[in-house]
């Protein structure tokens, strides 16, 4: 999710840190935030919406409506439209570590008879 994170940043001048915090936004920064969860949802398979919101120290129902907002821009918008285009390919350009969900034992292990 950091590497995300990262490039989302840089492609709107924001420091890393203004994503995390608890006080009122910007609209730059609102608007980074949600491209944010949209883009770990469509790259990081499995990822939860509770466990983006964790990681942005927000709420699951946050996470929902920031997609529903972003979803929203993105078909009214050319402009919301072209830059979520342009981080998509930056990031699919990008080779990005994927958390596992789990590692344990029993979901890596090759059963013998």
């Amino acid at each position: 999710m950091n590497d995300i994170v990262k490039i989302v940043c840089a492609y709107y001048g924001i420091p890393t840190h203004r994503l995390y915090t608890n006080f009122r936004q910007k609209q730059d920064v609102v608007i980074a935030k949600q491209m944010c969860y949209l883009l770990i949802r469509e790259f990081i398979q499995n990822r939860s919406l509770t466990k983006i919101g964790k990681h942005f120290n927000r709420h699951h129902a946050t996470i929902i409506a920031g997609l529903k907002t972003i979803k929203g821009e993105l078909e009214i918008s050319a402009k919301r439209k072209k830059e979520y285009e342009a981080l998509h390919i930056k990031i699919s350009q990008t080779k990005i570590f994927i958390e596992p969900l789990f590692c344990n034992d029993e979901a890596f292990s090759i059963k013998q008879k």
